[in-house]
């Protein structure tokens, strides 16, 4: 699964098939919309990143490992988008291992 669309609210099983691997997915958000996106493994160490056209270096959001779960690694962050846009959810291993997870976005109400 190398790309795929993304929805506030669900999940999606994804695998890094090999190491090197990347798998991209679309989700659209609202300016200003809140989201918790998690990639939960005990497969690989996930790494992930969340981007759109145009984006600046400081308008790239990533994380790696603090997302807790089983062994410490999970990734996980909290992101609100600066403009209504579709963005790319990317999902790499940082040990280029291979294997699967489970991608999900929450929205985040204050």
């Amino acid at each position: 699964h190398d790309a795929g669309s993304l929805a506030v609210g669900g999940s999606v099983f994804g695998t890094i098939d090999y190491p090197m691997d990347t798998d991209y997915y679309l989700l659209p958000l609202q300016e200003g919309q809140t989201v918790e996106i998690v990639v939960d493994s005990t497969m690989i160490d996930p790494y992930l990143r969340v981007d759109y056209w145009g984006a600046t270096g400081a308008e790239v959001a990533t994380d790696d490992d603090s997302g807790g779960g089983l062994f410490g690694l999970n990734a996980r962050l909290t992101y609100t988008a600066p403009q209504h846009d579709t963005y790319f959810v990317v999902v790499e291993d940082a040990e280029s291992e291979f294997g699967g997870y489970v991608l999900s976005v929450t929205e985040v109400t204050s």
